[in-house]
């Protein structure tokens, strides 16, 4: 027990007398694994130098022998230690805290690169929107497309003779159509059909139809339907007014169908139009012209021939149009072609009549034949 104590306390003494370094060197060399021999000479070439008995030395040997089972365990213990981090070690080499900070960090950067991703999709799902509309757009497009537009709507009733119900149309839109030229135009179509049937009031319709056909013109000058019911709401004006302004009717007339049909040459009704102020024209007495002259200072100018031409190039794009096959057949007359008058007038009364207006035309058409 003596040499026990004695050994602990020179073991002891050894720790204390080495350097800071040599023990830390020491220490690192058993965790290593440094052999438990190696440490047993070193301790007995540090011993040598002291005189000694055999009983010292088995004393010493057996201290040995304590101090090699002491390290043994505390070698096991290290191992187990140094087991237990390697199983706490990430695959990357870090230890469970360093890992965290590292995690912190990876995260941090896995959320602002996310961010961005986040905020590059979104732009890029903003611009696919903006590029390609949803299932709903396309659908609403469809049901759109699908549904007449209001100036179809319009249109069907015009020319299924129901200008009345045109007009309907018109007044519940009026706000909304006056905002475009094509709206414009058509307010004034209907506007004269109205005063087709406001008996009394025909030229206060038509004086206020004329500005809104006029408006049509201004915001568009080559809108050739503009052109055109300003010239009928013109003429339609010439029959309500004193000589002088019916000429100056007449002469707008002419100028704003022949500028329709300079837009337009497939409009049947301008045609129609231009062969009519033709033949009305050609049918004025020499005094009527000489009147003209002294109030618009030129006469108008127009021969039947004129009037046919037009009136024929109009029965090509309406082929059956009562009131144009009449009126072919009047010019043949004029012209002194019975024959060919009356061969218009027959087919005339072959058209079916769609409206009250064209059963009289037709009737009329019987009773020149």
């Amino acid at each position: 027990m003596a040499i026990m104590g004695r050994a602990s306390a020179w073991v002891t003494g050894l720790k204390d007398s080495l350097l800071a370094d040599d023990w830390r060197v020491f220490a690192a060399g058993m965790l290593a694994g440094a052999s438990i021999t190696g440490v047993g000479v070193w301790l007995w070439s540090r011993r040598s130098e002291s005189s000694g008995t055999l009983a010292a030395l088995r004393d010493i040997s057996a201290t040995l022998k304590s101090i090699d089972a002491n390290i043994a365990k505390q070698q096991g213990q290290q191992r187990e230690m140094a087991t237990q981090r390697a199983r706490s070690m990430t695959p990357f080499g870090l230890s469970e805290g360093e890992e965290e900070e590292e995690e912190e960090d990876f995260y941090d950067e896995d959320e602002e690169f996310q961010e961005a991703t986040d905020t590059l999709m979104v732009g890029e799902a903003e611009t696919a929107r903006s590029q390609k509309p949803s299932q709903r757009q396309q659908q609403r497009t469809r049901a759109a497309a699908a549904k007449p537009s209001l100036f179809e709507q319009i249109d069907a009733e015009y020319e299924a003779s129901n200008q009345k119900k045109a007009l309907d149309l018109v007044l519940q839109h009026q706000d909304e159509l006056e905002q475009t030229v094509d709206g414009l135009w058509r307010i004034a179509r209907s506007m004269y059909d109205k005063s087709t049937f406001s008996k009394g009031s025909e030229l206060t319709v038509l004086q206020e139809a004329q500005p809104i056909a006029r408006r049509a013109i201004d915001q568009d000058p080559t809108c050739s339907e503009a052109h055109k019911w300003y010239a009928v709401i013109t003429g339609a004006m010439a029959e309500h007014v004193s000589l002088n302004e019916k000429l100056q009717c007449g002469h707008v007339f002419k100028q704003h169908v022949e500028e329709a049909i300079r837009l337009n040459t497939n409009d049947g009704l301008a045609y129609h139009l231009l062969g009519r102020w033709c033949l009305e024209v050609a049918g004025l007495s020499w005094w009527e012209k000489k009147a003209c002259a002294a109030l618009i200072g030129a006469p108008p100018e127009a021969t039947y021939d004129d009037a046919l031409s037009n009136l024929l190039k109009a029965h090509n794009l309406k082929p059956t149009w009562p009131l144009n096959i009449l009126f072919i057949g009047k010019c043949y007359l004029k012209l002194g072609n019975k024959s060919r008058a009356a061969e218009w007038f027959e087919r005339c009364t072959q058209c079916e009549p769609k409206t009250d207006e064209d059963r009289e035309l037709i009737q009329e058409a019987r009773s020149l034949m």
